[in-house]
């Protein structure tokens, strides 16, 4: 009996639309959970509120982050795969992000990079406060640099609406990621009681990321689109 032959066929936007509503059901539920939580003074609200605290590992938004990461990566090496056969100028780029984006699901999943905040923050001694307290963010800051250095002259060979919403959607990420985090830094720091504008930062922080890495995606499904146009799948024994 030979095999049956099967068609899988993405619609971008249904795609694109059913993940920004996972997201935004995140922050609503987030903000609910919090919110009353504040108000009734029930912190843990049957577990409510860790189980979508945007700000916390080991949950329904930390599974969506490192889920969504794991899709770029995935789709960065389905491009990487393609280059490589044709021997393009940039395979070696398109791989390298595929394996960075690997990276970021996993360290979203288990909150890797705050592994160098002890060392760093032992380092830096009395100077690890303020915008200094999440010491990570010192470490990164150079890797960040190096990473933007070294993909610039792949993201100028892209035409100039994708290299903008490229660097429009890496901005978001990393304003979230980093910027955000400095914000928040400074506020537990000054030991002041501000549950609501807390709330308010890490919400922001979490949902930049998210969107962020969303719009690359869109990037990448509509890149692959235009360049590909159909795609087959094949096993090898």
């Amino acid at each position: 009996m030979s095999p049956i032959q099967a068609v899988i066929k993405i619609n971008i936007k249904v795609v694109l639309f059913t993940l920004l509503g996972i997201t935004l059901f995140l922050i609503f539920a987030r903000v609910t959970t919090e919110l009353f939580a504040l108000r009734t003074g029930h912190d843990a609200l049957f577990g409510l509120v860790r189980l979508f605290d945007l700000d916390e590992e080991g949950n329904i938004p930390s599974y969506f982050s490192a889920l969504i990461l794991m899709i770029a990566a995935l789709l960065l090496l389905f491009i990487a795969k393609q280059k490589i056969a044709s021997h393009d100028t940039f395979r070696i780029q398109w791989m390298a992000l595929s394996l960075m984006f690997i990276y970021m699901s996993a360290d979203e999943a288990a909150s890797i990079h705050e592994l160098a905040d002890r060392p760093l923050r032992a380092l830096l001694g009395n100077h690890a406060n303020g915008v200094l307290h999440f010491s990570w963010v010192i470490a990164f800051v150079p890797i960040v640099l190096f990473v933007a250095l070294y993909f610039l002259r792949f993201l100028l060979h892209f035409p100039r609406k994708t290299q903008f919403f490229i660097t429009v959607s890496a901005a978001m990420f990393l304003f979230g990621a980093m910027g955000m985090e400095m914000l928040q830094a400074v506020y537990v720091t000054t030991h002041i009681k501000l549950d609501f504008f807390i709330l308010l930062v890490t919400t922001i922080e979490e949902t930049l990321e998210m969107l962020g890495v969303i719009l690359f995606i869109a990037i990448l499904l509509q890149y692959i689109e235009q360049t590909y146009r159909q795609l087959s799948i094949e096993f090898h024994h």
